[in-house]
């Protein structure tokens, strides 16, 4: 089954974890600190220029 199908709950991801859902909710609505947001912006560049190479070379 593809993992698009799959319905995981916020409830069933927090028991996994071994976090309570508030302290989930807590991260989910914080503000990201600029290294995290720095991280995400230099993932996107890497994604993209390994689309370009992989489209120029074939592979």
């Amino acid at each position: 089954m593809p993992i698009e199908n799959l319905r995981i709950t916020i409830e069933w991801m927090c028991k996994q974890l071994e976090i309570s859902r508030a302290a989930y909710y807590k991260w989910l609505h914080r503000e990201a600190p600029y290294e995290e947001l720095e991280n995400i912006r230099l993932a996107e560049l890497i994604k993209e220029n390994a689309f370009v190479i992989s489209r120029d070379t074939g592979e």
